[in-house]
């Protein structure tokens, strides 16, 4: 979906499936852009609030990390078991780093709700944990680090014994996802923002994440435990 601009409001075509927010900040709509209206068109219409999305492959500090993770799960208990997600939570589906707004260095609003939908709490918990805390990147420091960072995550997102159990195979679950989207992509185009060139890239990158991934799934259940 894409938004337009008619002034200082941006409009943006509504989601496809019946959504609760555009943004979230675990209490009220926040983010860079809050829905505010409709227009005539149907399409949302949008206002700005300050704050800036970070840099997506980069360290993030403990503090960092559990505000995330306290967004998230007040956007699944608000949800959870409602008329949007009956049988689990709405899962954004993409809470990386860069769909937060961070505020004096703190994220303060999840956003871009595109590709939410129903589904299972430990869906986003893993797509999150990857996106925030593990990477082959030897900037972003030893594995035994990375697996510390995904337990602060659980911490902040008050992971039961449960969902710490199974956290390390819903990471790989959505690294596997990962490479498979962008197969997918790769074999049929069709109407994507990505330029074509471009997918055959993806696909290895993904599949080098997904690899790293697999290595080092003994240090992550070690973390959780």
């Amino acid at each position: 979906m894409r938004a337009t601009r008619f002034g200082a409001r941006p409009r943006h075509p509504p989601p496809s499936w019946p959504r609760c927010s555009c943004t979230w900040s675990g209490k009220a709509a926040h983010g860079r852009h809050v829905t505010s209206d409709k227009d005539g068109a149907g399409r949302d219409v949008l206002s700005y609030l300050p704050g800036h999305v970070p840099a997506k492959w980069q360290t993030f500090r403990d503090d960092q990390l559990r505000a995330a993770a306290e967004l998230l799960r007040a956007l699944h208990r608000a949800t959870e078991g409602s008329a949007l997600a009956p049988l689990g939570v709405v899962c954004h589906h993409d809470p990386g780093p860069n769909n937060f707004v961070f505020r004096d260095g703190v994220p303060v609003a999840l956003i871009d709700f595109d590709t939410a939908a129903a589904g299972s709490d430990l869906e986003d918990l893993g797509y999150m944990a990857w996106a925030w805390c593990l990477s082959s990147n030897p900037l972003r420091g030893p594995i035994s680090a990375q697996a510390r960072r995904v337990r602060t995550l659980a911490d902040g997102y008050g992971a039961s014994e449960r969902q710490r159990a199974l956290l390390p195979a819903a990471i790989l679950e959505r690294l596997e996802r990962h490479v498979q989207l962008w197969s997918n992509h790769l074999e049929h185009p069709g109407d994507i923002l990505t330029a074509a060139e471009k997918l055959p890239e993806l696909v290895a990158w993904s599949k080098r994440k997904l690899q790293y991934i697999q290595a080092h799934q003994a240090e992550l259940v070690l973390a959780m435990e």
